[in-house]
């Protein structure tokens, strides 16, 4: 009788503990937040993030893992993409009581828009009627104006 009591407490002393660090991992899955720059979001990424490594529960680890570190560093750091915008996985792994349980947000990195020079070109009609000035991308050519006239 006294095995079976102490195996029936042993058994709900686990069930608590584990119960208790199911609960632990819920409340802190449900308070740590991404923190954003001004504009971005889950799905407009462009700056840092903040990844939060602490929490109020007591004993628990945060850590996190990027699917990409090239993109996202696991510390937030985001270095835009010049081809095309990347989802990256980002994986927040909680150990509470050497238990641990994992939650995954999948941002949008947005590509950085490739930068093209453009000039102004002017014409000098030596006294002529105006020519309008052009404006032309870097590596473009001028298309000929219409000729100046001059009285």
């Amino acid at each position: 009788m006294k095995k079976v009591l102490m195996t029936m407490i042993a058994f709900v002393f686990a069930f608590a503990l584990t119960s208790c660090n199911v609960d632990s991992h819920k409340r802190v899955f449900d308070k740590v937040q991404i923190g954003y720059e001004v504009g971005d979001s889950i799905d407009h990424v462009t700056q840092d993030i903040t990844l939060p490594t602490t929490t109020i529960v007591k004993g628990a680890t945060l850590e996190w893992v990027s699917s990409n570190p090239e993109v996202i560093s696991n510390t937030g750091v985001v270095t835009r993409p010049v081809d095309a915008d990347v989802e990256v996985t980002l994986t927040l792994k909680v150990t509470i009581n050497e238990v641990v349980k994992e939650k995954e947000y999948i941002l949008t990195v947005i590509a950085l828009e490739e930068e093209v020079n453009t000039y102004e070109v002017t014409f000098d009609s030596n006294g002529g009627s105006t020519v309008e000035a052009v404006t032309v991308e870097e590596g473009s050519t001028v298309t000929k104006p219409a000729d100046p006239t001059k009285e």
